[in-house]
């Protein structure tokens, strides 16, 4: 073996791989649900040309998202989390703001906090939400960090 493949760092090592599959399992198993939730309302009420459209766009997502988490994980450390998270955090509140604002000087009757960015149309609290649980997540490593010193890779 070349030294360049012994240096090779392997993303599967350190991942939680039950959690992956567990992650995995809900999100197909939710996307059967929405096959089953919205089949009919996609060709009737929306006009659509096949009862699987949602479902099939929830598994584009679902593929996309674990692509995007892989490079993140490959190309960005954990340790960078915490602060990125706190300006993601910072930036979505702000957009939260925004919309809500929006909402209530320009729209009368309406509850939908929605904003419209690059011809989409995207709710600030769902973005909002991953980051606070990675900020969160950092934070209980941390405090486990300090609570729990390792010695010679045993708890």
């Amino acid at each position: 073996m070349s030294k360049d493949s012994s240096k090779k760092e392997n993303i599967f090592k350190y991942l939680n791989k039950p959690i992956l599959f567990l992650t995995l399992f809900f999100a197909i198993g939710g996307s059967f649900l929405i096959l089953d939730a919205s089949s009919i309302s996609s060709v009737l009420t929306y006009g659509f040309d096949t009862p699987y459209y949602y479902f099939i766009r929830q598994i584009i997502f679902i593929g996309l998202a674990l692509v995007a988490s892989f490079v993140v994980i490959k190309f960005f450390p954990t340790k960078t989390y915490k602060g990125v998270s706190v300006l993601l955090i910072l930036f979505f509140l702000g957009a939260l703001l925004v919309a809500y604002l929006k909402n209530k000087l320009f729209s009368s009757n309406v509850n939908v906090v929605t904003l419209s960015l690059f011809g989409g149309v995207f709710q600030p609290a769902e973005f909002l939400k991953v980051f606070l649980y990675i900020f969160v997540a950092s934070l209980i490593d941390q405090f486990l960090d300090r609570c729990l010193p390792v010695e010679d890779g045993v708890l």
